[in-house]
């Protein structure tokens, strides 16, 4: 395709207004101006000199005259004589002035004048060989000064006069020949211009013109062509690419591998109007390609060297592209000995195969078929490499959807065979330690006979272990009852929490007898009449100020509780080490334990449990901590009943 590119011009130029005849009208005068110009500055030049030379001359004729009438000792002569004399002589055209001196060079008669531009001549006044005097004649230059200004005038009317009648002429001249014309092509380039490629221009007067338009109606033709050759082109790619787009759509919207395949090929061929497209998996283990989607599958009678392909086959372009990773096109199947004929398709005369690649890893083989010759070009090749990307990345993701599916289902199974595995275990090993705790405690009591001191602390030890056992049996079963969806709050709609939040005080108080700390209170004392499960509103509260306890070994413990009309906001605040970020992630992971490297008792399960009992009361926990001053938990519950507490 062939480029135009506009000339640019100045920006400051107004072409648009400017116009063929006015150029040339205004040229001519220019020119035409300068020749008269020329030709009255010379005409100039020569009058005025000859007038100088003549003025000159007569000026030379006066003095030479007076020189010879005053031609005997001017002191024979008297005074009144030498003035009639050149008082006669300044009655002559143009002498404005005369002046006698006498041998010494005094003056003997002098008429001056005042005008400034003057020729003046002089001349010696002799007797018998003898100088006796002088005489000087002043002639006036008024003469050229008229005759020049005379010649500019005239020169300059000549000049106006020429100019507005050669624009005049000109003008009208050009308007009717030429510029008329002009505008009928310039009509006509616009108007293509403007879009309408059926303009075309009549044959003109003009000789120069006539061509211009021939030319123009060539041209016109050559880009009509083209357009229509080129909007056919942009219709048939943006039939491609809807057809690309639409199969592109589907394949975001279809994960199952069978589906997928047959709607794909389905889409192509209709879409592209081809003879036939089918899809090939490879199979690395067995290095084979096996045709899992083909168009018109239940009427094609497939031989089983077409439904699976060995790798290295030959000849078969779907072979050969999978083992050069690369589109193989070949637009005359008939001249090809590289084309594998299949009997159900004996009309094929163009195959085109595109390697299906997601990164290095061969997916499959996209092959494609026309029953006409040529019918692939290099634009279809673009958008049908394309297409088979895409189609390669939608059979992966189905691939590993299927995978993750088959993965999903075994991790649910075994999530749910250790579920049942802990609750089974957890009830399996409770009714036996509630026995051995019972029994440490009526042996402790004495109730069966009398201990020694020794044998109580020992029992008491045992009991202080089974208790411990038997909290963590209980958390492994919340644990379980949690992950399998089973967890129950009991629910009461008269919880009073200033009676249960004082129950939970008098529960921890133990813990900080060993510890310099302080428990401190930081209760509204508006607090409502709430909703909820008593034992586990207890179970949430102990766990974070043990926790609290556990870890914090001076300062204080604070517990605050604020009524915020909708909710209660309950916070847990210690003076600890404080949680860092990299453990503050996974702090409410089940069985985390581990805090910067300080291990302590228990399974890690106090905190997620805490969490999930909080959220089935339709509340939120979480924390703050800064390494060095402490950790903050908080968490809300609902100030009613709102209908999300209940199973969890």
């Amino acid at each position: 395709m062939t480029t135009v590119r506009n000339a640019s011009f100045p920006e400051d130029q107004d072409f648009p207004t400017r116009t063929l005849a006015r150029d040339l009208a205004l040229r001519l005068a220019i020119v035409l101006t300068i020749i008269i110009v020329a030709l009255g500055s010379a005409y100039f030049f020569i009058t005025v000199s000859q007038a100088r030379s003549e003025l000159l001359l007569q000026a030379t004729n006066r003095v030479e005259e007076l020189s010879n009438v005053l031609s005997i000792p001017v002191w024979n002569l008297d005074k009144n004589s030498i003035e009639q004399i050149c008082q006669a002589y300044l009655q002559a055209e143009n002498v404005v002035g005369v002046r006698v001196l006498d041998d010494t060079g005094d003056s003997i008669y002098e008429k001056p004048t005042d005008e400034a531009n003057l020729i003046v001549e002089t001349r010696p006044i002799e007797f018998n060989g003898q100088q006796v005097g002088s005489v000087e004649v002043s002639v006036s230059t008024r003469q050229i000064d008229n005759l020049r200004s005379n010649i500019f005038l005239l020169m300059l009317s000549i000049v106006i006069v020429v100019v507005v009648t050669i624009l005049i002429s000109t003008w009208f001249l050009l308007q009717r020949f030429l510029s008329q014309p002009l505008s009928v092509l310039t009509m006509g380039i616009e108007s293509f211009a403007s879009g309408d490629y059926s303009q075309r221009l009549k044959p003109m007067e003009q000789k120069e013109l006539n061509i211009i338009s021939e030319q123009f109606n060539a041209m016109a033709n050559q880009i009509q062509a083209r357009d229509q050759l080129l909007e056919k082109r942009v219709a048939d790619r943006t039939r491609d690419l809807s057809i690309a787009s639409s199969v592109s759509r589907q394949i975001t919207r279809v994960l199952d591998m069978d589906e997928l395949l047959h709607q794909l090929v389905a889409q192509t061929k209709e879409g592209f109007n081809l003879y036939a497209a089918s899809v090939y998996i490879y199979q690395p283990e067995a290095r084979e390609l096996t045709l899992e989607a083909t168009t018109g599958e239940e009427t094609r009678q497939m031989t089983k060297a077409v439904k699976t392909l060995s790798i290295d086959a030959r000849p078969s372009l779907v072979a050969q592209g999978a083992r050069e990773q690369t589109q193989i096109v070949n637009n005359d199947v008939s001249e090809s000995k590289d084309y594998l004929v299949d009997p159900s398709l004996p009309d094929a005369k163009s195959e085109a195969v595109f390697p299906m690649l997601v990164g290095a890893r061969l997916i499959g083989v996209l092959d494609l078929l026309s029953e006409k010759t040529d019918r692939f070009s290099e634009a279809d090749i673009q958008i049908l490499t394309t297409l088979a990307e895409q189609i390669g990345i939608a059979v992966r993701n189905a691939q590993l959807y299927s995978v993750q599916l088959q993965a999903s289902a075994e991790l649910r199974r075994a999530d749910q065979m250790k579920s049942q595995f802990l609750s089974s275990m957890s009830h399996e090993l409770r009714t036996p330690l509630n026995a051995i705790i019972n029994l440490d405690e009526m042996v402790a009591r004495g109730m069966v006979g009398p201990v020694t001191d020794e044998q109580k602390e020992l029992l008491e030890q045992s009991l202080v272990s089974s208790q411990h056992l038997l909290q963590l049996i209980n958390d492994v079963l919340d644990i379980s009852k949690i992950q399998a969806g089973q967890l129950k709050l009991f629910v009461e709609n008269n919880v009073n929490l200033h009676d249960e939040i004082n129950t939970v005080v008098i529960m921890v108080k133990p813990l900080l007898e060993k510890k310099p700390l302080e428990l401190v209170q930081d209760i509204d004392s508006n607090l409502p009449i709430i909703a909820g499960d008593r034992r586990r509103l207890r179970q949430i509260l102990v766990n974070l100020l043990s926790n609290a306890i556990k870890f914090t070994n001076q300062g204080a413990v604070t517990l605050s509780v604020r009524n915020q009309e909708d909710q209660i906001k309950f916070s847990v605040i210690d003076t600890g080490y404080g949680i860092p970020i990299e453990s503050q992630a996974v702090i409410f992971e089940p069985f985390v334990q581990t805090l910067d490297g300080i291990k302590q008792e228990g399974t890690g399960l106090g905190l997620p449990i805490t969490r999930s009992l909080v959220e089935a009361h339709g509340g939120e926990l979480w924390m703050e901590s800064e390494i060095g001053v402490g950790t903050a938990f908080h968490f809300t519950i609902p100030a009613e009943n709102n209908g999300r507490m209940g199973e969890k």
